[in-house]
């Protein structure tokens, strides 16, 4: 027995604690390599997740990376399709055009020879029959082309598309077509052009579809136009009950699916869209397994790159002892990176030295990590002189803490040139204190490029709406923000920087008068979604008022409801002034070669007016002036006096300029005015004018001056058309027809004549500014255009056409508000005085021609006083059957007057006898000066009114004493005809 003290412990429990101890250590360690395990399994299960996720991520952006490059792509062969067709249609309009106007197909070779891949192009009449202009008529056109016309384009009126044949040599063509129509609306045939499908193939060859990759063009109805890559058979083959067009046009007009096509049976991500107005539709189809080629190689890096990590974290796991050679593994793959990386990366200690530089830096400045090593204060060298200060300055902060983000500057290249870059550094500290400074360089030349082309081009947009005086605005209809350019400032004649745009201030700058109009405009165009067009006036803060033009359209959203409208505002107030400057000068022009007319209008009253106080004067020497006489004579000069206020009233408010407001009139009373003005200059030239009104008031907007403007020009056109037909053929007689009218809501006024019409070729200038057809001195030019004008800023049109006989002229002008009915306005006539014979007199017989039926009752009343027997005549041919049932002694004629003027009276007599004696009564001196000439001799007088009924008195005396006897009616009829 071993004796124990009780201080020590026996030996065997001593290695029971130990051993105890031991596995307690054991069980310790194990339940930390188990959390060590867990954490690992954890951390590699959390990291393969994420690598999971971020591979599904990659295969979805991929996809919609593809289906956004097909809908891009899809949109270029849109409008490479539109360009192309929309060229070819040109063409045929061209060719259409000039055809209908008889040109020669030679004419018309130029333009076809600049579109390209033209195969042939032809002119087919309405029987089938070609007649080619360019190229050869195709066998296999001519096979299906007759029946393939009267289908696709027999009623159309617009460009006609075509399935696809084969030419002589094996090709594939598309026929393309327009249908010609003559002026009576019945079919004259078609103009085609045969287009070649390498027109696709040549553009299609220049897109990158990768590998797999379909482009295709479809008829709307089916067919297929092309298809690249081909494949034999297809071409021509009807696509109709595909699903592209049984679900997805069905649906909408372009898209993207994803579709196993047919022929290849590739999978592929496909884009469709029609093409604008044309009956054709483009499809686009990338190759799946090309698209994914990127995304399984990554995924497969990205797969490896989780297994390497997971092993590492396995590793870690199992040995603690390699934690120290990944760790270094891991710092060479970060300096690999950082080396290889594509912004230049450095690190510089905090005394300045550099530590290291990555490779990217010899990419940026063409000097190699090596040189800039070497260098002193690096990079403070590479940087271009006029920044150095600036960046040296603030890089020198770094080590105490500072820092900075996108500081941009120039670097000067090995080679001399310049590159623009962006710098960012950041100090890198640890417990101990600063370790330097880290800093990344970004190449950023060809941002600063973009950037600096978007200033340049906004610049110079700028500086185009200063010169053009146009400014533009843009409204977000939801929230109502509202942006202008500083030109609408310039406009609206505020300041910029105090006024704010909204809606609201863009209104209440519009004149009040106006305002309504324009509210309504943009409602109108936010209800139907359309454009709108209108000229206003705005004011000025300081009262000064412009006139704009504004114009606007409204941009949908996806759901097709307004979201924005976008809007230009133009300053036409010079503009304005001009068409005001250059109507009045029409106006003067006019009344310029009105100024025969209008004196031999005046002069018609004031000789009535003359005649009737001379007679009173003579009656008042004789005792035989009543006072009923003396009445009846004072309400005629009166009268006389009254008709000529009003000429010269009409004349005054014709010939002023027009400052008016606008207001709604009727048009009808603006036509009577024009033709009262000029019918009595007419029918002195034997021009009979008809007029033609309507029952209905038809009342437009504008100024009724300016509409009478456009009457008097459109008449003065036709008299002077038909003053150059009468010169050469004299028959029919001249003749123009004034007809006014409403249909439904448009006012419609024609001017036709029986004259010379127009040159085909010469009716699209007819409206030029001072384009005339007439000879040099005879026109200014302006009067066509300045009614041009007129019509325009009623909103209405005005259109020349070849008439049966002459010329026609259509204005066409919106109505102020629906016609109604007031009775029918008959024309305007003359009246006729009716013969009258005195019962006084020795039997010497007087003929009084004269249209003005009371000037022609004064002289006759006078000459009944003195003896004479008086008969009395309207116009020639009345006076031809007077003289030649009753021939006289005297005849007192006017020259000027409708239904045959005195020059062919006298002409008429002096054919049978030429002693006649005969006293010319004219207001129109110049004529009867050239006709008085040759005949200055007893038997012809000539007086110029206002006449004295004295002087009448006097002259008709002495040609009646050298009277000679004239022939009996038989042989004056035969003489005169």
């Amino acid at each position: 027995m071993i004796a124990n003290d009780g201080n020590s412990v026996p030996h065997g429990m001593k290695r029971g604690m130990e051993g105890a101890r031991r596995v307690a250590e054991g069980r310790a360690f194990g339940r930390s390599r188990r959390v060590l395990f867990a954490l690992a399994v954890t951390a590699c299960a959390v990291f393969v997740g994420a690598i999971a996720w971020s591979i599904r991520q990659n295969y979805r952006q991929s996809i919609v990376a593809a289906e956004h490059e097909a809908v891009n792509l899809a949109r270029v062969l849109d409008g490479h399709a539109e360009g192309v067709f929309a060229q070819v249609d040109h063409l045929l309009r061209h060719v259409a055009r000039e055809h209908l106007s008889g040109h020669e197909a030679s004419d018309m070779t130029e333009d076809v020879l600049e579109l390209p891949r033209m195969r042939s192009l032809m002119i087919v009449d309405a029987a089938g029959r070609p007649d080619t202009i360019y190229g050869g008529f195709e066998a296999g056109f001519d096979s299906q082309g007759g029946a393939l016309l009267a289908g696709g384009g027999g009623g159309a009126e617009g460009l006609s598309i075509g399935g696809p044949f084969r030419g002589e040599g094996g090709e594939w063509m598309i026929p393309v077509w327009r249908p010609l129509f003559h002026r009576d609306g019945t079919g004259a045939g078609w103009v085609v052009a045969i287009l070649e499908t390498t027109q696709f193939a040549t553009f299609y060859k220049s897109l990158s579809l990768g590998q797999g990759g379909l482009v295709s063009v479809v008829h709307a109805d089916g067919p297929l136009l092309f298809r690249a890559p081909s494949i034999e058979g297809m071409i021509g083959q009807d696509l109709s009950g595909r699903p592209l067009f049984t679900e997805h046009l069905a649906r909408a007009p372009s898209g993207v699916f994803r579709i196993v096509t047919g022929g290849d049976g590739v999978d592929r991500i496909q884009a469709f869209r029609r093409v604008g107005g044309l009956p054709l539709v483009v499809t686009v189809g990338l190759s799946v397994d090309h698209v994914l080629a990127d995304w399984r190689r990554n995924a497969l890096y990205q797969g490896a790159f989780a297994l390497g990590m997971v092993g590492v974290v396995a590793a870690l796991a199992l040995a603690l002892a390699r934690q120290l050679r990944h760790l270094r593994d891991s710092e060479q793959g970060l300096k690999a990176i950082a080396d290889y990386t594509y912004d230049w990366e450095h690190w510089v200690a905090p005394d300045g030295r550099l530590l290291w530089v990555s490779p990217a830096v010899r990419r940026l400045t063409g000097y190699l990590p090596a040189e800039c090593m070497a260098m002193e204060d690096f990079p403070l060298p590479l940087i271009h002189p006029d920044e150095r200060a600036t960046v040296g300055a603030q890089w020198r902060e770094a080590p105490q803490g500072g820092s900075a983000r996108d500081l941009e500057f120039r670097l000067l290249r090995k080679d001399g040139g310049i590159v623009w870059a962006s710098v960012s550094w950041q100090p890198i500290r640890d417990g101990a204190g600063p370790l330097g400074v880290r800093s990344s360089v970004r190449d950023i030349t060809k941002r600063r490029l973009i950037e600096d082309a978007l200033l340049e081009s906004r610049a110079r947009l700028t500086r185009a709406q200063q010169i053009a005086k146009l400014g533009s605005w843009e409204l977000d209809i939801d929230s109502g923000r509202l942006w202008w350019s500083d030109e609408v400032h310039h406009i609206f004649g505020v300041d910029q920087q105090v006024v704010e745009p909204t809606y609201q201030t863009l209104l209440d700058h519009v004149h009040e008068d106006d305002r309504l109009a324009v509210i309504q405009a943009m409602d109108a165009a936010l209800n139907e979604g359309r454009p709108f067009s209108i000229d206003h006036r705005v004011k000025r803060p300081r009262g000064e008022e412009r006139h704009v033009h504004e114009q606007a359209e409204v941009i949908l959203d996806a759901d097709g409801r307004p979201s924005r409208m976008i809007g230009t505002l133009q300053d036409i107030t010079e503009r304005k002034h001009m068409q005001s400057q250059l109507v009045q000068s029409a106006k003067l022009a006019t009344l310029g070669e009105m100024a025969a007319g209008m004196a031999h209008e005046l002069s018609q009253p004031l000789n009535i007016m003359r005649m009737a106080a001379d007679g009173m004067l003579l009656m008042l020497e004789r005792g035989k002036a009543s006072a009923e006489r003396q009445k009846g004579q004072f309400e005629l000069i009166a009268e006389q006096a009254r008709r000529m206020g009003e000429i010269i009233d009409h004349i005054r408010i014709f010939s002023r300029a027009d400052s008016g407001p606008v207001e709604v009139f009727d048009a009808l009373g603006a036509v009577n005015m024009a033709v009262s003005l000029l019918r009595p200059q007419l029918q002195a030239e034997g021009i009979h004018i008809e007029l033609d009104p309507s029952s209905q008031r038809c009342l437009v907007r504008g100024r009724p001056v300016q509409l009478e403007q456009v009457m008097v020009n459109l008449l003065t056109n036709a008299k002077d058309a038909l003053r150059e037909r009468l010169a050469r053929r004299p028959h029919p007689p001249g003749l123009i027809r004034v007809g006014a009218g409403c249909a439904g809501e448009t006012v419609f006024i024609t001017v036709a004549d029986n004259g010379t019409g127009i040159p085909a070729n010469l009716i699209d200038r007819l409206f030029e500014p001072f384009f005339t057809t007439k000879e040099v001195g005879s026109g200014t030019g302006l009067g066509l255009s300045v009614s041009f004008g007129i019509v325009a800023s009623m909103d209405g049109q005005i259109e020349a056409r070849n008439g049966r006989e002459g010329a026609v002229f259509e204005v066409a002008l919106p109505g102020a508000r629906p016609c109604r009915p007031t009775g029918r306005a008959g024309p305007l006539h003359i009246p006729t005085p009716p013969p009258a014979v005195s019962d006084s007199g020795d039997g010497r017989h007087v003929l009084v021609v004269d249209d003005e039926g009371q000037a022609a009752v004064a002289m006759a009343d006078y000459l009944n006083g003195l003896g004479y027997r008086t008969t009395m005549a309207r116009d020639g041919m009345s006076a031809l059957e007077c003289f030649t049932a009753d021939p006289a002694d005297v005849v007192v004629t006017d020259l000027r007057m409708p239904g045959g003027d005195g020059h062919a009276l006298i002409e008429a007599i002096r054919n049978r006898n030429p002693r006649q004696p005969i006293l010319v009564v004219t207001g129109h001196l110049g004529v009867t000066d050239q006709d008085a000439a040759p005949r200055a001799d007893q038997h012809l007088l000539v007086m110029r009114k206002p006449i004295s009924l004295k002087t009448l008195g006097d002259n008709v005396d002495t040609l009646s004493r050298a009277a000679v006897p004239t022939p009996s009616c038989p042989d004056l009829i035969r003489a005169s005809t």
